[in-house]
């Protein structure tokens, strides 16, 4: 009986699981987000990663990867009206030698596992686009820190896999799964945020984060209406973004994915003008007369040593006013001390500032 335990112990630390005994039985696998995991013995799992592999071998020469799950995967379905993908792969992807690294059903622990036998060896991808989570915390229940510690763990491996690769990382997207999983991708989304927000984009940075998931919002609400989930057969909840939706997440990222490429943007962004972009959380939009990512990082600092009673939030108007982080010029000194004198204040006014920057300093 105790070699048999030992043999299943033995057997499921090979999966990635861990396996809890309560009162001497055993209760089911517990993931931890972290440890790689295959789905080899899924035939068409295996079939594609072999392909994978081949298509490396026989062209390595490949400029950017999109990396994930059955969202990433789907470009390459073109089945209209509510799974016609491909055009948009066709424009915004396959003129950058892209190569389709999505699985459907993969979480963070199989993608690892890909990783890490060979899906990226031998290739130089200018960049990498992540999108990875939402099975985790979705079929297998996973908490948020297990599903942080995974995300964690990918960025890690690409970075020492792919150590000139830029990696645009995405935050989960929005569903109506479960509102537990719905709960655990907010506070996922929140702890990317915080992790991987600050420096993005940044001179010698090579990793941005963006979440961009207010374009699959309206009116304060899910727009169910652009997932196809619940138009199929088994009418599922809201999951998987349809042609429209498809298009619109190729379109937010565009402008960030092109920046990083050292790119232009591949197509004028006509679908987003049905959604509110100055909602969408962007870094720096524009050049202007100072260092836009320094002075972000000035204003995390002071947070800790200031500790302010009163912030100003603002434009140049703002910035340029006075007080702390110091700016280059300080246009109404005598102004900022009859309003503010005695006062601990942070000034987050930056030049240039639009909403959508505002959004991603705050987040």
């Amino acid at each position: 009986m105790r070699l048999g335990r030992a043999m299943a112990a033995i057997a499921t630390a090979a999966l990635g699981v861990t396996l809890i005994a309560v009162n001497g039985r055993t209760q089911g696998p517990v993931w931890n987000g972290a440890t790689p995991s295959d789905r080899l013995s899924e035939g068409w799992w295996a079939q594609r990663h072999a392909a994978v592999l081949a298509q490396i071998k026989a062209n390595p020469d490949v400029g950017l990867i999109l990396v994930g799950d059955s969202t990433t995967q789907n470009y390459e379905k073109s089945e209209p009206p509510d799974e016609n993908f491909q055009p948009i792969w066709q424009e915004f992807y396959a003129p950058r030698k892209a190569l389709n690294l999505g699985y459907s059903g993969d979480t963070t622990e199989n993608l690892l596992w890909r990783l890490d036998h060979g899906e990226v060896d031998g290739i130089h991808p200018a960049a990498a686009v992540v999108l990875i989570g939402t099975n985790n915390t979705g079929f297998r229940l996973e908490t948020a820190e297990q599903t942080e510690r995974g995300i964690d763990a990918v960025v890690a491996t690409l970075q020492e896999k792919l150590p000139q690769t830029r990696i645009l990382l995405l935050g989960i997207l929005p569903s109506a799964v479960a509102p537990r999983a719905v709960e655990a991708n907010l506070e996922v989304n929140r702890y990317l945020a915080a992790k991987y927000g600050p420096r993005s984009g940044a001179a010698g940075s090579r990793l941005t984060y963006l979440d961009i998931g207010s374009i699959f919002f309206e009116n304060g609400k899910l727009n169910e209406a652009i997932f196809y989930d619940p138009r199929l057969p088994q009418h599922g909840k809201p999951l998987h973004p349809d042609t429209l939706g498809q298009r619109r997440m190729a379109e937010a990222i565009e402008p960030t994915l092109a920046q990083m490429l050292n790119d232009s943007p591949r197509a004028h962004l006509a679908t987003l003008q049905e959604v509110n972009t100055a909602l969408i959380p962007v870094p720096r939009l524009e050049l202007d007369s100072y260092d836009w990512y320094q002075r972000h990082d000035a204003e995390l600092a002071l947070q800790k040593t200031l500790d302010p009673q009163v912030v100003l939030i603002g434009d140049s108007i703002t910035h340029f006013w006075a007080g702390e982080p110091k700016s280059a010029r300080v246009s109404g000194p005598k102004a900022w001390q009859e309003a503010f004198g005695g006062l601990r204040l942070l000034n987050m006014g930056f030049g240039w500032v639009q909403t959508q920057t505002v959004l991603f300093r705050l987040r």
